[in-house]
């Protein structure tokens, strides 16, 4: 072989031990990307980070109450969900939550608050709905004694029949029946007045107070509970 051709080959050696090590013939190093320490690690996904805040200056941490899991309001029909928005600010402002995790427990608080008194309304609900229930021991009978007295004179003829026993005690249908008997009234009305002053005259004032009594601030509209224990009878 000629010196000219060992000299180009040596030449192509050189480019090809070039080309396989970076720019300007510098061997990389003995550490492979994969086999990189922690800290190096952590430094590149630091700088990462950091570049995408630098590329986009105006980025700010995502409202919690718009944003991700706090967007869902844990209200059900019938509730009012402004009114859990405002528990959940008022929890906000007290706690000045500040990452995600506080986020979350603020909001997590909230919605335990909520339920709380979700449970309590419901609680409340039924025990004043058993209030309509003569058979029930927390039935308000000054309540159905009113309520009866509206029946008596928007339907005499029909309500004692129809309408007493969702209304009235056993002991109070029995007491009016034998005091009041519908034989010995000429008019349907007499009798229905008779029974009204009886009422209003001795079982009334006997009666326990009601429930709405009991709590001042309670402002209870007679038509209402006209309407309650007669529904879907």
């Amino acid at each position: 072989m000629s010196i000219e051709s060992r000299s180009l080959g040596a030449d192509y050696g050189e480019k090809r031990v070039n080309n396989d090590h970076t720019a300007g013939g510098i061997s990389p190093s003995s550490k492979s990307r994969s086999k990189r320490t922690p800290g190096v690690r952590a430094y590149h996904r630091r700088n990462r980070g950091n570049d995408g805040v630098a590329r986009n200056p105006q980025w700010k941490r995502p409202n919690a109450q718009k944003h991700g899991a706090f967007s869902v309001c844990p209200t059900i029909p019938g509730e009012d969900p402004r009114e859990f928005q405002e528990l959940h600010s008022a929890l906000i402002d007290e706690w000045q939550p500040s990452g995600p995790s506080e986020e979350d427990a603020v909001f997590s608080l909230a919605d335990l608050m909520w339920s709380k008194l979700r449970a309590q309304r419901f609680l409340r609900t039924k025990l004043i709905e058993r209030t309509y229930y003569p058979d029930s021991p927390t039935f308000d009978e000054r309540r159905g004694l009113h309520l009866f007295i509206l029946c008596l004179r928007s339907e005499p003829e029909t309500a004692f029949e129809r309408i007493a026993s969702r209304l009235l005690t056993a002991a109070t249908i029995s007491h009016l029946k034998q005091k009041f008997p519908r034989s010995k009234y000429q008019s349907t009305s007499e009798w229905a007045e008779a029974v009204i002053t009886e009422i209003k005259s001795i079982l009334l004032p006997a009666a326990p107070p009601s429930l709405e009594a009991t709590e001042p601030g309670r402002a209870i509209c007679p038509s209402h509970y006209v309407k309650s224990p007669l529904d879907g009878k």
